[in-house]
């Protein structure tokens, strides 16, 4: 039989026996020749680290009807401490009641194991080796033990590379000896080895060629930071499976989204059995934002994990003629799935010819700058030949089980957040239960399944009516929808809550850079940030374990509130990377908040201070009146702080938000001189010790803050020079009041700096 084909490409004749083209592209599948069993595709979730993956997010990672994205395999950390395991129970729980397989890495050895007893850097002492087994068993245990159980479990993330946070160094050779010393004694979870940062063979290899630790790991696995995508024959002659388990391509964009896809295409031909991304939520690179939205990045990978399902095959594909053509093929029993990316920026007419199978029924799926994997219709091949014409710039799933993608023409939804709402919290507790009201949106050819409320870039509730918990003031709240073949939609609604009557509105503002600094600060200067300063830790500084209790390593603000309540916390931060984004946070005598996955990026914005080991709900302090102490410790180095803003009142702040109480701008003199009474107060401003000289008889010097508290005296000086010891002092403004023995009072300000 002959078919004749001839399309926009050119003439390509195409006979069953053979293949001839002219100025065609082609791929030629090999249903016979199989490759690889897939285990699945994947990405990693640190509790400790980012926002926590709400019940809604996890359902939406790792279900595979349509609109989500399929997931199968979730990564995250061992802890360090047993009393942090609870922390990974609940997205894993969540995501294994979805099917996902579970795989654990361990950052650090807890440190009492280390030679430098510390999480960051050194490596794990010859003398722990068993407790470290243990501990790796112990955590496999309980999570099995939790609904939660572990399909492997790592010896160390990214082992020959030094850097500042938690981590450990290893040579190959110490990990042979562990693995063929103690391997054994990890029985709760299959082992993988080495997670070198650019799957280095080198740190493999040795595990590979010894036969006592070779026989203890079932996966080699590496990270492709820096290279690293390549075939390990030596692995899958030994019977291992090859998994690449963390990389990401940084940006939002739709060309940094088709890199991520292209990436996969390559791991896949080098005979990987599986990919995990790094995070499966974060705004700046991960698979979904803190919206619960799916990003660009997050389509392309479902590409591959909704479609390439655990168990497929990969057969063999040839491809010629095909510049900027990537295509990989699977199968399974019954089933076979053709993935084709398209790196040119026009359309491009591909010519697909499969052997050694039937004839096939292929529903089509796209995602291209425009398209979020729609279901553009049906390709029928006719003797295992079809053309298919993918769009400019996308990637396309061709699969005969189309039942997870939606359906053709489909119809997009309608949301209706409700209507505008104003309430008032009756008890004066800060927040007043509000029912949210979804129920008023449709879709006109099917079903809306998912109902996602989210307020200022962060999910906070899930479902048609939820009940939830609004704080006092003004919020707008987003409603994103979506319907029985993916398609999404979204409204908005403002809901206020306001005070009860007799309350008073609070608005407390702090510059940062005018507390009281400790030394391992840097202020730093930027026409960004307000009054021109920021503060930002020294770099190479990082505690992401616990806050230090070092006051060098702090920042404190005293302030005041006039009413009783609760009161809510924004920073205003720029945080320019996911490794640089978070603070430890206290409120007077309280406990540390870990403030992760702070919002902004490259420029400064307000961001809720919220609980990242709780949820991450915004933070609601219980204040009685009068005088308070807000702390901030250091936790990545990179974080940069500008501003505070504390109010019982649930107001958004914007901008460079209103004049702060406790600024510190430097004044037009560098001394205070009163010629009448012969006084000169210097230097001006001050940072240690503040002087000053008189010639007439003073009773009393006394220096107040803005508040009008007295926080220094000196009692009838006598010395024609008093020399004040300012180390107790924040940072700020002051007043100096004078009283000389006449009973004239004379009051100065001056600044701390």
């Amino acid at each position: 039989m002959i078919n004749n084909l001839l399309h926009s490409a050119g003439m390509c004749i195409l006979i069953a026996s053979g293949t001839t083209c002219l100025n065609a592209q082609v791929a030629t599948i090999d249903l016979s020749d199989s490759m690889q069993t897939i285990r699945g595709f994947g990405g990693a979730h640190y509790p400790e680290w980012v926002v926590e993956l709400t019940p809604g997010q996890v359902d939406k990672a790792f279900g595979n009807l349509p609109g989500q994205i399929g997931l199968n395999i979730l990564r995250m950390p061992v802890p360090l401490d047993t009393t942090i395991f609870p922390m990974e129970v609940p997205a894993a729980a969540r995501a294994s009641s979805n099917g996902a397989i579970l795989m654990a890495t361990p950052w650090t050895p807890p440190p009492w194991m280390k030679t430098n007893q510390n999480a960051n850097g050194g490596s794990l002492d010859p003398a722990h080796y068993g407790d470290f087994a243990d501990h790796l068993d112990s955590f496999a245990n309980y999570m099995a033990a939790n609904e939660a159980p572990l399909y492997a479990i790592s010896i160390q993330n990214e082992p020959d590379i030094l850097v500042t946070y938690a981590s450990c160094l290893w040579t190959p050779e110490e990990m042979v000896s562990f693995l063929s010393g103690y391997g054994s004694e990890i029985t709760s979870a299959r082992i993988m080895a080495a997670e070198s940062y650019n799957f280095d063979h080198s740190m493999t290899d040795p595990i590979l060629d010894d036969a006592a630790a070779e026989a203890q790991v079932d996966i080699i696995a590496g990270h492709i930071y820096g290279g690293g995508i390549a075939d390990y024959p030596q692995a899958r002659d030994l019977g291992k499976e090859v998994w690449m388990t963390e990389h990401y391509v940084p940006g939002t964009t739709w060309s940094a989204a088709l890199a991520t896809g292209r990436e996969i295409h390559d791991c896949m031909a080098a005979n990987f059995n599986a990919y995990v991304y790094w995070y499966i939520t974060r705004n700046e690179s991960g698979f979904m934002n803190e919206n619960g939205d799916i990003s660009k990045r997050g389509y392309v990978m479902s590409h591959f994990a909704k479609f390439v399902r655990p168990g497929y095959t990969r057969v063999d594909v040839t491809t010629s003629s095909a510049p900027n053509v990537d295509v990989t093929a699977y199968k399974n029993d019954t089933n076979v799935v053709l993935m084709a990316i398209n790196r040119n920026s026009e359309l491009v007419d591909l010519d697909i010819v499969l052997q050694n199978g039937s004839d096939y029924i292929f529903t089509r799926f796209t995602t291209s700058e425009s398209k979020n994997v729609i279901n553009d219709g049906t390709d029928t091949t006719s003797g295992g030949l079809f053309t298919a014409t993918l769009d400019a710039l996308s990637i396309t799933t061709f699969t005969t089980l189309p039942d997870n993608g939606g359906r053709y023409g489909n119809i997009p939804p309608v949301a209706d957040a409700g209507t505008d709402e104003t309430y008032t919290d009756s008890d004066n507790n800060g927040y007043e239960p509000v029912t949210l009201d979804g129920s008023a949106s449709s879709d006109p050819d099917g079903t809306v399944t998912i109902y996602t409320w989210s307020e200022a870039g962060r999910e906070i509730a899930t479902g048609m009516q939820p009940l939830v918990d609004i704080s006092t003031g003004i919020h707008t709240l987003r409603l994103t929808i979506t319907d029985s073949d993916g398609a999404t939609a979204t409204d908005s609604v403002t809901i206020t809550v306001n005070l009860a009557g007799g309350i008073e509105e609070v608005h407390v503002w702090l510059e940062a850079e005018c507390g009281t600094v400790g030394s391992l600060w840097n202020i730093l200067s930027s026409s960004a940030a307000s009054d021109e300063k920021y503060v930002e830790v020294k770099p190479g500084n990082n505690s992401t374990s616990s806050a230090s209790e070092d006051t060098t390593d702090q920042i404190s603000y005293t302030f005041e509130v006039s009413e009783e309540g609760n009161y809510t916390l924004w920073g205003r931060a720029r945080v320019p990377s996911p490794d640089d984004d978070s603070y430890w946070v206290k409120m007077d005598a309280g406990s540390w908040i870990m403030w992760n996955s702070i919002s902004g990026g490259s420029t400064f914005q307000w961001d809720d201070v919220h609980n990242s080991n709780a949820g991450s709900q915004a933070m609601v302090y219980s204040l009685s009146p009068g005088s308070h102490t807000l702390t901030f410790a250091y936790r990545e180095d990179g974080a940069e702080l500008d501003k505070l803003y504390i109010t019982n009142t649930g107001t958004v702040p914007t901008g460079l938000g209103d004049t702060a109480g406790n600024r510190c701008l430097e004044p037009d003199v560098d001394q205070i001189e009163i010629p009448d009474h012969d006084i000169r107060i210097y230097p001006n401003p001050f940072s240690g010790e503040l002087i000053l000289e008189h010639a007439s008889p003073i009773t009393r010097v006394s220096i107040f803050n803005l508040l009008g508290t007295e926080v220094l005296r000196d009692e009838k000086p006598e010395n024609p020079v008093i020399k004040i010891n300012t180390s107790t002092l924040d940072r700020g403004y002051y007043f100096i009041r004078i009283i000389d023995s006449r009973g004239n009072i004379q009051v100065f300000k001056t600044c701390k700096q």
